[in-house]
């Protein structure tokens, strides 16, 4: 089975389900402060943030109808995604990650 969506704050699990073709929603504090491990490339289609309880259901809507407008653009987006945040570990990028 698979989640629907993802719901998270300063949480690397976000990141990780937008690359999987999970829709998530960033919960900033209270303060207003963003916690937010995404890049801003993917907002409003495979991700939203939210402030409060009022704008949960909007940013859901949103999301959900951008999974069924534009399956093979998504598609596309989230290989895009995928490419911004992960990496192959191969030898050769694991030495220049770790400067060795």
């Amino acid at each position: 089975q698979q989640a629907s969506l993802v719901i998270g704050s300063g949480s690397g699990a976000l990141p990780e389900a937008v690359a999987m073709g999970v829709p998530a929603i960033a919960v900033n504090n209270k303060q207003g402060v963003a916690l937010n491990y995404l890049p801003q490339y993917g907002e409003s289609e495979l991700w939203e943030s939210i402030s409060n309880v009022e704008e949960f259901f909007p940013a859901r809507e949103k999301l959900m109808q951008a999974l069924k407008n534009d399956p093979h653009g998504r598609t596309a987006r989230i290989i895009t995604f995928r490419a911004l945040l992960f990496t192959e570990p191969t030898e050769e990028r694991i030495v220049q990650a770790f400067e060795l």
